[in-house]
């Protein structure tokens, strides 16, 4: 039996957005969990496990059904650099990568946000579509809660 292949050279998503927010404000979102799921137009809550490490609860639509499941991620921020990182194993197969970093300007924030995927099934295509359409309901609720 031939392994499955593995889809993870596949290169990053990136992504940019322009907020009419302060750049701190902004950080706050990415960086507290609570917050983050607030805006998240899919997660509907997420547990502290302590430390670093949440439990994430999240429901997507297929169709016209929902699917809900959840999954453990690690979140490290550092308020000085107003960077974030997120690790999610989503069933245990799925390995994603996020880098979120938040740059002050004139009039708000840029955030550049950096997506890896590792996984061995071809959804890649699939999940860079469904991350950019998400992240961009994501950020415009953090910038309409934020500014």
């Amino acid at each position: 039996m031939q392994p499955l292949p593995d889809h993870s050279s596949a290169p990053a998503l990136e992504l940019e957005f322009r907020l009419q927010a302060s750049p701190d404000a902004v950080f706050g979102f990415l960086a507290d969990m609570q917050q983050f799921a607030a805006v998240h137009p899919v997660i509907s809550r997420i547990e502290a496990r302590g430390g670093d490490r949440y439990q994430v609860y999240e429901t997507l639509q297929a169709g016209f059904i929902p699917v809900s499941f959840s999954y453990p991620a690690t979140v490290s921020a550092d308020r000085a650099a107003r960077t974030v990182v997120m690790h999610a194993t989503v069933m245990r197969v799925t390995h994603i990568e996020m880098q979120f970093e938040v740059t002050g300007t004139p009039g708000g924030a840029i955030v550049r946000e950096r997506i890896r995927f590792r996984t061995p099934l071809p959804i890649r295509g699939l999940m860079r579509r469904t991350f950019r359409r998400l992240h961009g309901e994501l950020f415009s609720a953090i910038g309409q809660a934020a500014g």
